[in-house]
Parts: C-alpha cells; structure tokens; sequence
C-alpha cells in the first residue's frame, strides 16, 4: 500500500496545486496555434523540457488519493507560454480512473542559477471552479489562458546536474510545507527519456522525519502515449477527450443524457446540470434554433462513458448577442464539460432505472 502523505509530497513537486486567473482569455487565437511553438533558452534547458515534456504514468497504483481504491497516476507535461517568464511548461496530474478533474494542476520553470539548471515550480491562485475550467486544455494550447509571473507563487527548487542522458538533482535546502504533519520538506528527482522519479521526505519541527524515506518515498512515472486527446471539428469547435468508450456512440435520432458544467472563457462558470442534480437530455442531432449551433458537432461521436472538455467559439455559441439572462457576455466563447450517462436509442427507449427527464424546456433559452 502507497503512503499517501509521500506521494501528496511527491506531487507538490509534480504538479503544485494551481488553478488560472480568474480573468484570462485563450493564449493564442486559433490562427495562430499552429504557428506557436516554444523557445528555449539554451540546449540544456532545451533538453530538460524536451524530456519532461508529454505524458507519465505511475509504474504502481496509488491507494485512494483524491478517489476510492487504487489507481495509476498520469502527469501531462506542455510547454506554456508565461508572460514575464521564458521557460514554462504546464503540468497536469490525476489519477487515470478520473483524467478529468486533476488533483493538481502547476507551472514549472527551468533556469540557471550560477551556471546550474534549477527546475522551480510554481502554485497559481484561483479558485477551484476556475481550474476545473482549465483542466485538459493542455491537449490544445491555443485554448490556454494568459498567465503572466504575477499570477504564480513559487513553491520550491531543485538543482539538476547531467550525467549520462539523464538529470538528476534535490532542493537546495529545505522549504516550508504543512503536509502530513511535517513543518519543512526535500525533495529529490531524477530524470530520462522514458522514466521520472520523485523522492521526498518531510521533517516537523524536530527535524525528525515524518514521512518519507521508506520503502514508499520514491515514485516513478513511466512515458506513456497521451491519454488525452484534442480533434479540431467545423465552425471551430475543439473536443478534448479524457476517455471516450467508443462502445455504445450516439446515432441520429437518439436521445443523449448528459451531466455538463459551462464557463466563459474567463473561467467563470455560469450552469451546471449538476449543480441541479438532474441529467440534461437533448436529441442528437440537434434541430436549428433548439439548441446552440456547435451543440451537435461538440458531441458527434460521444459514448455511454465519455468525459470530454469542449470549446465553442462565439460564432457557434451565443454569437453577437449572448445570453446576459444566463450571464454570458456578447461575443462569448464558450467551455463545457461533458459527462455522457445514457444514450435513449429509438428501438430501445429509457427504461426503470435510466436516467429521468430533466423537465427542462429545450426551446434554446436553455443551456446549452
């Protein structure tokens, strides 16, 4: 059984908590996605970035944390842009039974501090509605919010040195934490092109060690192919799947019930079936006028299963006017989370025990 408190360590390294401003805009409009791409200071911080760069998976489930049972833990690492900063990337942890609601999203930063490269991560301030806003958009950086250094806390420091392909390095010396009792914490990591290992230990104010340093204290992540995946669809509309079944897919004429939670492209929410504690059912392919434009092309191919983070841009959303009843600005794009529950197909209707009718009105005043 994995300790807990030393992974939850581990992970203040892998992936400090961090959310996005409240009020952020996408990065890059979508024209230019495709023309952006990272720089990089000098070959060796090039090379660090490069080999943190992509998808990590535990090479051992984790008991619990953030869930029930044991589940691998998957890390996504993308270069970020940061105003302010050179050298960002974006890291994303979960655990891979729950890829869409991250229990740590962090900044990291590659430096050089009298010669050496320091890897430094960072917290981020926002409010937990506003990172679940953000989680996945790593799969399409375009979508990403500006952040700017005034937006990140630094949290700590590790120095790395090269030897043999891989990077290895520790904090410097101790800095504070309040995880499981221990008033200050190392951490140690160790890098390659396929494998990522963090080590850390927690001190109280005796400076005995109060977790870490057993037989748990190391974590390895193994390069794995991403789990999460972006397809751009017409009117500009951009699918971002966490997981997506594939074994039981909505067909014309069916009836989709799904939970979904919407925000601005600031990060503030404005619905949420959820919040209501009742699925929303909508046909699919959506009549003209009953429901938003981008509606149908946002759950083309969606399953019984599917977790799916979704973009709408405004000309496919509310358009010119937008929905101030709802508190959505004109001209607002548009992000919402999808969970699909059932899909009602023609020949088999919903039966006891389905999801219920969610009494709501679909005559386009409605959310979606």
């Amino acid at each position: 059984m994995t300790d807990r408190r030393g992974l939850l360590a581990a992970a203040v390294l892998a992936a400090a908590a961090l959310g996005a401003p409240a009020l952020c805009t996408p990065a890059l409009a979508q024209d230019d996605a495709q023309a952006w791409a990272p720089t990089w200071s000098d070959e060796g911080i090039a090379s660090v970035a490069t080999m943190l760069t992509g998808s990590w998976r535990t090479t051992n489930a984790v008991d619990e944390f953030g869930g029930e049972g044991q589940a691998d833990i998957v890390m996504n690492v993308a270069p970020l842009a940061v105003d302010g900063m050179g050298d960002t990337l974006y890291v994303e942890t979960a655990r891979s039974d729950a890829l869409w609601e991250p229990y740590r999203q962090a900044v990291f930063q590659l430096y050089r501090y009298k010669g050496q490269i320091r890897l430094r991560t960072y917290e981020l301030l926002a409010d937990d509605v506003t990172r679940a806003a953000f989680a996945g958009l790593h799969a399409a950086p375009e979508l990403f919010p500006e952040l700017s250094r005034d937006d990140l806390i630094a949290t700590l420091d590790v120095a790395l040195s090269e030897g043999n392909g891989s990077y290895s390095g520790s904090t410097p010396y101790p800095y504070p934490t309040g995880v499981g009792g221990a008033v200050e914490m190392t951490s140690q990591v160790t890098l390659t092109d396929s494998t990522f290992t963090t080590a850390d230990r927690g001190f109280d104010a005796n400076g005995s060690v109060v977790w870490g340093a057993g037989e748990n204290a190391a974590y390895t992540f193994e390069r794995v192919e991403p789990m999460i995946t972006a397809d751009h669809r017409e009117g500009g509309v951009i699918v971002i799947d966490f997981v997506n079944p594939g074994e039981d897919v909505a067909r014309d004429g069916d009836k989709i019930h799904t939970h979904y939670t919407g925000w601005l492209a600031s990060g503030a929410k404005f619905d949420s079936s959820r919040d209501r504690g009742r699925a929303f059912i909508f046909d699919h392919p959506s009549a003209p006028g009953r429901m938003i434009a981008g509606w149908t092309a946002a759950n083309n191919g969606i399953s019984v299963g599917t977790h799916r983070k979704v973009y709408l841009p405004w000309e496919v959303a509310y358009g010119e006017r937008g929905n101030p009843a709802a508190g959505i600005p004109s001209q607002s794009d548009l992000l919402f989370q999808i969970e699909c529950l059932y899909i009602e197909h023609p020949d088999t209707p919903a039966t006891e025990g389905g999801a219920a009718d969610d009494g709501i009105d679909h005559t386009g005043h409605n959310h979606p």
